[in-house]
């Protein structure tokens, strides 16, 4: 037991080692980027209000759908589909939502993520 702990600890340890510099040049790249200006900041905002605006059809769609599966299910199956589809749903939402802050970002003159 004893000897397994020496073996692999010192091989852990080696990669927890190695592992810092990559989390410390991220740390660093945020730290590098240029401060957003309040305008920036307010074009963010009106991005995030705007989609939730224009995206509540389609949320109240998904969550009809997901109601309507539920209420319609006769077996634990059944809810698991249900379950699978508005998982399905809220990533593809969530795929439109990240595309369209992306154009945001870029309008306002900020790096897409």
């Amino acid at each position: 037991m004893k000897s397994s702990i020496r073996r692999y600890g010192s091989g852990l340890l080696l990669l927890g080692l190695l592992a810092v510099p990559v989390l410390g040049e991220s740390v660093l790249a945020k730290a590098k980027r240029a401060p957003i200006t309040p305008e920036q900041k307010q074009a963010l905002i009106q991005g995030h209000k705007s989609w939730a605006k224009t995206s509540y059809g389609k949320r109240r769609s998904a969550m009809d759908r997901t109601m309507a599966c539920v209420d319609a299910a006769q077996s634990k199956d059944d809810l698991k589909t249900c379950h699978k589809q508005r998982k399905t749903a809220r990533r593809a939402l969530r795929k439109e939502h990240h595309a369209y802050m992306n154009q945001v970002r870029e309008q306002a003159g900020l790096p897409i993520r």
